[in-house]
């Protein structure tokens, strides 16, 4: 008989076994028939056809193993008996299979997240060979860890290399889309002609562009996101060759890119940052003279990806590069002689950290907690398992009496966890599929949980492993303790216990030392994140969060130049501060706390400097009108504010970069005071006002030195409104509306937002992982007390003729209470102690996380420690109060 018959057969045993009976029924009636013929009665006949053809269940189980593989066949008995045995016991089941459908299903869900980020490979061709190009000065990498690229350096690096395939330059710009329907603010991004093809991605409809339509006045082509396609078009496949209105100039759509379309924005190319908004217009670069001019410094802008050729490695093409940037300098030198210090290196990041980089720490982070969880769950059911396996003491020793080997109760017992696990992995696939939704729901734009699948095959593989890992690992102890109980004696004593002794106990008990410090580690660590995020909150952040709106407008770069911006946003606050509810209204060009809030920054130098000085800052610049500090209630250090018809060439600044200037200033005295701007054979500026500092980038963020002019000087076409309300600042957005719409109709208005709501925005990333961090703690807490109540519960039923005798000794209630409450909090105490310690490791560890707040943090380690112990000993007063209510009448005649 093959092999795949006996495999099959294994799981036919209800067809097999009759067939092996009848056969064996016919042998013997054959047999019996013959001897009959003989001369022998029926039953003589009988009995000896019986003894010539062996013992029927011999024959029977050898025939058996004939038909049948017998090790899967023994495997397939013990599966049976499992289920069996887990239909007895419903609540065990119940309990085991819900911990590890917990455990299993959370991890496979944070996994689905891991993978990819850190694993599955990017939607391009050949990932491994895509970086990101970047530039640093080294005299100032403390301050400036990278910078983008001018695109005239851009040029040079692609013109001059010889380490990479191709290269492409990208640089975020927002348009306006008009026509049909309500305008719409629309992200997109200037892209060299060959980013597409570098990439290895295919545009669903259409094509991408041109080598000649990257040419300044060709440029006027676009493709656009699946998402605009499908939600402004209706996903019209005609959609190519349309003519759309983008600032009020007409580009034609000549592609579509497909659904889930992963795009490196430039802002992440060289700064690293987290994923920024969602991309739905791509337009040709067409770089134009000025931004291709050597002398231009203020246009390091552009992020730069590159494919390198294959088996490059990453340190030869930075050198090559290197060697490139020198040459730039060099000439930046002959034609700038301020220029002498400022030296030029380059930086090769692999795309994968560009994309997720920001997270891996928070991922890892995130993948030990609940790795953690799993652990205390896999502890917790060992207890259960051990529990029960004390309750069938007496099976097990009879099973041994009749012979069975000890090997194979030791199997069956693994086997019997092992099917809990696959049965808690089975019910946390909807764990894991609902966890990973709520990932997708509820997690900030930096968390790459939009890229994960909750199930494939990676993520499939990792989910039986620690299905069959947490199997065997929770199968382990029962079975030692099988094999070194004592079971043939279990028959005598009437199957009271699985091992004479205290051994049996001592396990549980320091099972419940471990998951109690795993979980006081846990707590530790989710108490510090907590702490941290509070600390955030309560930072001072330099400006006043409540009743403050804001509104996000960008003017056609057509309709609307110079003046022509100067008074539409004049206008427009004038009427704003009018209406009912309004305080103070103003306006800037990037408010803090938002996306760009990092951008825009230009050189400062005092007005007697000749040269470039590497120890002068580089400042946020800000445009902004007046009526914005009183907005955002920024207050006033020295000097004072800008005004209606400010000059040009006065400017505020910051505390910060007053002192940064003029270290051994009073800041009344730096109000008056000239600096340059930009470059340093610009013209003087005057200070007239010093604000305060704000936390612009980051609340977690020292404040950095920043520039404020007035909006007469900048005239930016983009710009955000800000408006104190004295009532909830929603009630006053259509308000807002109505009067933007009254002056053009066709300017978009969505990015409506208070204050507490950007604020909430900017401190997403971290709320979120400390809200995990959180939950998965009180769960593994959960887990804990009830693994120290099940100790207690055991250890008070197997004691309950020891605590009648003292009862009938005379020995007082209350003093068992205390007893039996110590008992219990005694593995608690010596695992809080180990989980200190491992608290501080895992601090230490994750101290980038912490805000304001120290490893060794005393309320943090206090209060767990003191909810611990509160927690643990209202799990043990129920056994405890129960075992001081014991009669001891009833307890002294309990076999």
């Amino acid at each position: 008989m093959s092999w795949i018959s006996r495999v099959v057969n294994v799981f036919r045993t209800s067809r097999v076994d009759p067939e092996l009976d009848e056969e064996l029924q016919f042998h013997v009636e054959e047999r019996t028939e013959a001897l009959m013929r003989d001369g022998l009665p029926r039953k003589a006949a009988e009995a000896l056809a019986l003894r010539q053809l062996g013992r029927p269940l011999r024959l029977r189980e050898e025939s058996r193993d004939i038909k049948l593989l017998p090790w899967l066949d023994s495997l397939a008995q013990d599966v049976r008996f499992a289920l069996r045995g887990l239909r007895k016991s419903p609540s065990f089941a119940f309990a085991a299979v819900c911990t590890l459908a917990l455990g299993i299903g959370a991890n496979t869900a944070i996994f689905s997240v891991v993978y990819a980020a850190l694993f599955k490979p990017l939607p391009y061709t050949n990932p491994d060979e895509l970086v990101a190009i970047s530039v640093y000065v080294p005299q100032l990498q403390s301050r400036f860890p990278s910078l983008a690229i001018r695109p005239v350096d851009f040029e040079e690096f692609r013109r001059s290399n010889r380490v990479f395939a191709d290269m492409a330059a990208i640089r975020e710009r927002n348009f306006t889309l008009t026509g049909r329907g309500e305008p719409e603010r629309l992200y997109g991004a200037r892209v060299s002609a060959n980013l597409f093809p570098l990439l290895g991605v295919q545009p669903q409809l259409g094509r991408t562009f041109l080598r000649e339509e990257d040419v300044e006045g060709h440029e006027r082509v676009v493709v656009i996101s699946h998402d605009l396609w499908r939600r402004r078009f209706g996903a019209d496949p005609s959609i190519i060759n349309r003519t759309l209105s983008l600032d009020g100039q007409p580009h034609i759509v000549i592609g579509v890119m497909p659904a889930g379309f992963l795009f490196p924005t430039g802002k992440q190319l060289h700064s690293h940052v987290e994923l920024g908004p969602r991309i739905d217009v791509w337009k040709p670069a067409a770089f134009n003279q000025y931004e291709l001019s050597l002398e231009e410094l203020n246009n390091f802008s552009w992020g730069v990806v590159g494919r390198l050729k294959p088996g490059t490695p990453p340190q030869v093409a930075q050198a090559n590069l290197d060697v490139i940037a020198q040459s730039i300098v060099e000439r930046m030198r002959a034609k700038l002689s301020a220029f002498d210090e400022v030296e030029l290196r380059t930086l090769i990041t692999p795309l994968r950290d560009v994309y997720f980089g920001s997270v891996h720490q928070s991922l890892v982070m995130l993948m030990g907690a609940v790795g953690l969880l799993l652990v205390i769950g896999c502890v917790n059911l060992v207890n259960l398992l051990l529990a029960r396996l004390n309750s069938r003491s007496r099976e097990l020793a009879t099973r041994a009496a009749l012979g069975a080997p000890r090997s194979r109760l030791v199997r069956q017992l693994i086997t019997e966890s092992v099917v809990v696990a696959v049965l808690g992995g089975a019910a946390g696939i909807p764990v894991a599929a609902w966890g990973t939704r709520v990932l997708i729901a509820l997690g900030p734009s930096d968390f790459p949980a939009g890229q994960a699948m909750w199930l494939n095959g990676p993520v499939f593989l990792f989910a039986m492993t620690i299905v069959l890992g947490a199997g065997l690992a929770v199968g382990l102890v029962p079975a030692t303790e099988i094999a070194r109980g004592h079971l043939h004696g279990n028959l005598k004593d009437g199957g009271r216990g699985m091992t004479t002794g205290k051994g049996s106990g001592d396990v549980r008990r320091a099972l419940v030392t471990s998951e109690v410090a795993l979980c006081t580690a846990l707590l530790v660590v989710a108490g510090l994140l907590l702490r941290g995020f509070v600390n955030l909150m309560r930072v001072d952040k330099g400006f006043e969060v409540e009743r403050v709106l804001s509104v996000d407008l960008a003017l056609s770069g057509e309709r609307y130049q110079g003046s022509q911006r100067v008074a539409f946003y004049r206008d427009l606050l004038d009427n704003v501060r009018g209406l009912p509810g309004v305080a103070s209204a103003g306006a800037i060009s990037i408010l803090p706390l938002t996306s760009e809030s990092e951008g825009n920054t230009t050189p400062i130098f005092l007005e007697a400097d000749t040269k470039v000085r590497l120890d002068r800052p580089v400042a946020p610049y800000r445009a902004v009108t007046p009526g914005y500090f009183a907005a955002m209630g920024i207050p006033l250090a020295a000097g004072r504010f800008l005004e209606a018809e400010e000059p040009a060439s006065n400017v505020v600044v910051s505390e910060r970069l007053a002192t940064h200037l003029w270290p051994d200033t009073q800041l009344s005295s730096v109000v008056g005071r000239r600096i340059k701007i930009g470059e340093v054979t610009d013209d003087p500026t005057t200070i007239v006002g010093v604000v305060g500092d704000v936390r612009a980038a980051a609340l977690d963020r020292d404040p950095v030195p920043a520039l404020y002019v007035p909006y007469t000087r900048a005239r930016m076409a983009a710009m955000t409104v800000v408006i104190r309300t004295t009532q909830e600042p929603e009630t006053l957005a259509a308000a807002v509306r109505a009067q933007i719409w009254k002056r053009d109709n066709s300017i978009p208005v969505e990015t409506m937002r208070t204050m507490r709501e950007i604020v909430s925005e900017s401190v997403a990333p971290r709320r979120f992982q400390t809200a995990l961090v959180l939950l998965f703690a009180l769960l593994a807490l959960g887990l804990a007390l009830v693994g120290v109540y099940g100790v207690t519960s055991y250890a008070v039923a197997r004691q309950t003729q020891e605590i009648g005798v003292r009862l009938a000794l005379g020995a007082q209630r209350s003093d068992l209470l205390r007893s039996v409450l110590a008992q219990g909090l005694r593995p608690v105490v010596a695992g809080l102690l180990v989980g200190l310690v491992l608290a501080w490791t895992a601090a230490t560890a994750i101290r980038s996380f912490l805000f304001g707040v120290a490893p060794l943090d005393p309320v943090a380690l206090g209060t767990v420690s003191a909810a611990l112990i509160l927690t643990a000993a209202m799990a043990c007063y129920l056994p405890a109060r129960r075992a001081a209510r014991i009669d001891p009448v009833v307890a002294l005649r309990r076999d």
